[in-house]
């Protein structure tokens, strides 16, 4: 019975605590904290948040095609000069001098 007793003058302590509690207050900068946050995280890592507009990726894309298309232009106008050394080379080690000779090779032994 005592036992009994004890456990409910605990529980009435307990519910008579709750009586006197007050609502939590938060700290007034705590909304202008969270916000600051959530604006970090939806910056891009490493400050490359411009990349992401389409019109920079899309002057990057143009800016390789134009830069790739120079290079082979450039590389088919300007002509191949073989020298005397080079025709050497070939014939000592047996290279061919031209492309054709290369893909359409005349097996000499047949």
């Amino acid at each position: 019975m005592t036992n009994l007793r004890n456990i409910e003058n605990k529980v009435e302590k307990t519910l008579s605590s709750i009586d006197h509690t007050e609502r939590a207050k938060a700290n007034p900068f705590l909304y202008t904290r969270i916000m600051a946050s959530l604006k970090e995280e939806d910056k891009a890592p490493w400050g490359l948040s411009f990349i992401n507009r389409p019109v920079i990726a899309f002057a990057a894309i143009l800016a390789v095609l134009i830069m790739n298309s120079v290079v082979i232009f450039q590389s088919s106008d300007t002509p191949t000069v073989v020298t005397e050394d080079d025709q050497i080379f070939a014939s000592e080690y047996n290279y061919p001098q031209t492309t054709a000779d290369r893909f359409y090779s005349v097996n000499e032994e047949q």
